[in-house]
């Protein structure tokens, strides 16, 4: 690739196998030019030197502009295989705050996975677009604030003052937000749903 007279990888290559450099200061072109070669120093280092500061990578103290890679060198020899140690650790990092718990395990125990094409928001979407075909209602972003049992129905009181009465309710909430929900109308059983502990539970399927 011009103006570089080698591929940019031979210049990685060098770094690698590169000894560590004098413990005093030397320039900017010294220190790119034993590190990672000639062609870097003279068609990178020094246009991007010219441009920022317009001044002489030959003259100018590589603690100005490469310092950090200079400790580096100091410290781990190598700039490349740092950097790349330094990155691996911090993707490790991250993907162990990302992940809960149960999903380090479920992943160090090979715990058995399936999910569906275009992810499992198509299932729901399935579902809604099958009941909203069969007369369904469904309402989004609706607090509901309390519910009353009365016989065989039940009353449905939403933070908007609306009401709905219906044969049958299914909650798929926490027991104890249903508990909240039935504390006035219902002590008995809103203080059985509160003694329900609620955990984290994970689901492994496998083929009988």
């Amino acid at each position: 690739m011009q103006p570089f007279q080698k591929p940019l990888y031979y210049a990685g290559l060098r770094d690698i196998f590169a000894k560590r450099g004098p413990m005093g200061d030397e320039s900017m072109h010294s220190f790119v030019k034993r590190r990672f070669g000639p062609d870097v120093a003279e068609y990178l280092i020094d246009p991007l030197v010219r441009g920022i500061c317009a001044g002489d990578c030959r003259e100018i103290s590589v603690s100005f502009l490469l310092k950090e890679l200079k400790e580096t060198e100091m410290k781990s020899r190598s700039i490349m295989l740092s950097t790349a140690k330094k990155l691996f650790m911090k993707k490790k990092s991250e993907e162990k705050k990302s992940k809960p718990e149960l999903a380090r395990k479920a992943e160090h125990e090979g715990w058995s996975v399936w999910s569906l094409q275009g992810g499992l928001e198509t299932l729901t979407d399935s579902m809604v677009d099958h009941l909203c075909n069969n007369g369904a209602e469904i309402k989004y972003d609706t607090k509901i604030t309390s519910i009353e049992l009365q016989g065989k129905k039940a009353r449905i009181k939403m933070e908007s003052w609306e009401e709905i009465e219906t044969e049958q309710l299914i909650s798929a909430i926490p027991a104890i937000s249903l508990a909240s929900l039935l504390k006035k109308s219902h002590p008995g059983v809103s203080k059985i749903l509160q003694d329900i502990k609620c955990v984290t539970v994970g689901i492994e399927f496998k083929n009988v």
